[in-house]
């Protein structure tokens, strides 16, 4: 039985990410997101007709989580359909109605599951101090999800598309 147990043990420790998985894990991360922004950022500065978001959500390039996608195609639907803002006045990616030139990416954290990637604006030569939105991202295989897009301190985009649809129901 001890045998048993110290070959479990053994096995679980060599299972085990080591810290050299993670660096690497969070590098290809940080380097998802940035080629994401490095891409979408000119999109947004030069949006012409449409919304810029649409755009993430037809191409092939970057995945989003189901649920964020459906809830991006709701909202796009609803406002396509209203005279009226009843969507996101803002893009949801950016978190903000002007968008910087560019944006990088800062701080990678792992909450649960998930990693958690610091987004700063950079306008002019100033990079914000503070992020601007936070992508959360989670692995799925070889490539990266990104289910979730939060803006300091403490709102976030599935919430906000959530009260959205809820007000466009309620009519108001």
């Amino acid at each position: 039985m001890r045998l048993l147990t110290m070959l479990l043990c053994c096995a679980t420790l060599a299972a085990a990410p080591t810290p050299a998985d993670e660096q690497k894990t969070v590098r290809a991360l940080q380097s998802s997101v940035q080629a994401f922004y490095d891409w979408y950022a000119p999109r947004a500065n030069h949006a012409g007709e449409g919304r810029p978001s649409d755009a993430v959500l037809t191409g092939k390039r970057f995945t989003l989580g189901s649920r964020l996608a459906a809830a991006l195609k709701e909202d796009s639907a609803a406002q396509d359909q209203a005279s009226e803002i009843v969507g996101l006045d803002f893009d949801p990616f950016l978190n903000t109605q002007e968008p910087c030139e560019r944006y990088v990416v800062g701080g990678v954290h792992k909450v649960g599951s998930a990693y958690l990637v610091d987004v700063h604006g950079v306008c002019g030569k100033e990079r914000s101090k503070k992020p601007d939105v936070v992508v959360e991202a989670k692995r799925d295989g070889s490539r990266w999800i990104f289910v979730n897009f939060r803006y300091p301190p403490d709102d976030d985009l599935l919430s906000i598309l959530g009260l959205l649809k809820r007000d466009r129901k309620s009519g108001r």
